[in-house]
C-alpha cells in the first residue's frame, strides 16, 4: 500500500527471505521484493511502474518452542521506483519495523503472515509504505547438539580382612576379587508425572510405595535419583523441572522410611532422553510422555543380602 504522493496504485507485493537463527530467540532475515504496480498520476495514469524492495531485519520470537510462534522485526534497506517518467527512478532509503506469526504443521514447515511499516524520505517530507504478506518458511539445518554422557555411578569397593594363623606362616594369600557391582534400573513411565507438572501422579505414588517395600527389605542399597523430562521448554526450565521431580520422589521415600543418607538426587533436563522427539512440539506424542519420568540407580554387590 503506498503513500498517496507516489501516485501509485496499490498492488501485489511478490518476494523472497533468506535467514539464520543465532539463537531459539534472536535472528537475522535478508529480503528482495517485487511490486508491478500501476501509475494513477494525471500523465502517466494505467502504466507500468516496477517497484523494487532490498533490506535485512532483526527478528525477536516469541515462544520459540509451541507451534505457533510470534515475533517482532526492525530493519534498514530501500525500494526502488522505475516509472515511465524517469524522473524519480532512483533508490531510497527505507527504514521499517512490523511483527508477524509462523505456524508450524510440522518441524520444519510454517505458515507465516507478516505485517511492516515502511518509512523514507521522498522530497524531505517523511512518507510511509505498509507491506502485508503471507507465505510459508521452510528451516533447513540447525540439527539439535547431543548431550555428553553423564558419568557413570562410582563403584563401591568394600575392604575383606584377611585372617593368618599365628602359630604357623602360611603362603601369601592370592588377592581377592571385589565384587562386581550389578546396576538397577527401576524407571517411572509417562503415567507418573503429568506434563509441566514435579507432583506424583495417584498411580505413581502406588508404584512409589512398592519401591520402598522393596528398598527397606535391602538396606545395603544406595540409590540415585534421577529426574528428566521432555524436550518442550527451554533447556533451563527442563532443568530445573528434573531437578524438582527428583527431589519429590527423594522426598517421599523419606517419608516412607528410607534414610536419607542412602539417597542423591540429580535432574538431567532434557538430555540422555529415553525416546528421542522428532517433534519436541507435540506434548502428547508417546515419544514426550515417555521421558517425564524419574529413574532409580541402585547399586548392589554381588554376595551382600
Amino acid at each position: 500500500m503506498f503513500d498517496c504522493p507516489e501516485c501509485l496504485d496499490n498492488d501485489w507485493y511478490f518476494g523472497l527471505r533468506g535467514g539464520y537463527n543465532f539463537t531459539e530467540h534472536w535472528g537475522i532475515e535478508g529480503l528482495l521484493g517485487y511490486v508491478p504496480a500501476e501509475s494513477n498520476a494525471h500523465s502517466y495514469d494505467g502504466q507500468d511502474v516496477d517497484v523494487y524492495r532490498y533490506g535485512l531485519e532483526g527478528l525477536y520470537h516469541f515462544m520459540p518452542k509451541s507451534k505457533f510462534v510470534p515475533f517482532v522485526a526492525v530493519g534498514i534497506g530501500g525500494k526502488r521506483v522505475d516509472g515511465p517518467s524517469g524522473y524519480d527512478d532512483d533508490n531510497r532509503g527505507m527504514f521499517d519495523y512490523g511483527v508477524g506469526f509462523k505456524y508450524f504443521a510440522s518441524k520444519n514447515v510454517a505458515l507465516r503472515a507478516d505485517v511492516r511499516h515502511d518509512l523514507y524520505y521522498e522530497s524531505d517530507d517523511l512518507d510511509n509504505n505498509l507491506e502485508y504478506t503471507a507465505g510459508l518458511t521452510i528451516l533447513f539445518g540447525g540439527a539439535k547438539k547431543m548431550a555428553a554422557a553423564a558419568a557413570p555411578p562410582p563403584r563401591i569397593v568394600e575392604t575383606v580382612p584377611v585372617h593368618v594363623p599365628a602359630p604357623a606362616p602360611a603362603p601369601v594369600p592370592a588377592p581377592i576379587s571385589e565384587p562386581t557391582p550389578k546396576v538397577v534400573l527401576v524407571e517411572f513411565t509417562d503415567t507418573h508425572f503429568e506434563f509441566n507438572k514435579s507432583a506424583l501422579t495417584p498411580q505413581g505414588k502406588e508404584v512409589l510405595a512398592e519401591n520402598i517395600r522393596t528398598l527397606k527389605a535391602n538396606p545395603d542399597m544406595n540409590i540415585l535419583v534421577a529426574g528428566y523430562t521432555s524436550a518442550s521448554g527451554s533447556e533451563e526450565y527442563n532443568q530445573k523441572l528434573s531437578e524438582r521431580r527428583a527431589t519429590t520422589v527423594r522426598d517421599a521415600l523419606v517419608e516412607g522410611g528410607i534414610a536419607p543418607e542412602r539417597l542423591t538426587r540429580i535432574g538431567y533436563g532434557e538430555r540422555m532422553p529415553a525416546t528421542y522427539e522428532p517433534f519436541p512440539k507435540d506434548l502428547e506424542s508417546k515419544a514426550a510422555k515417555s521421558n517425564m519420568r524419574v529413574l532409580f540407580t541402585i547399586i548392589v554387590k554381588e554376595g551382600t543380602k
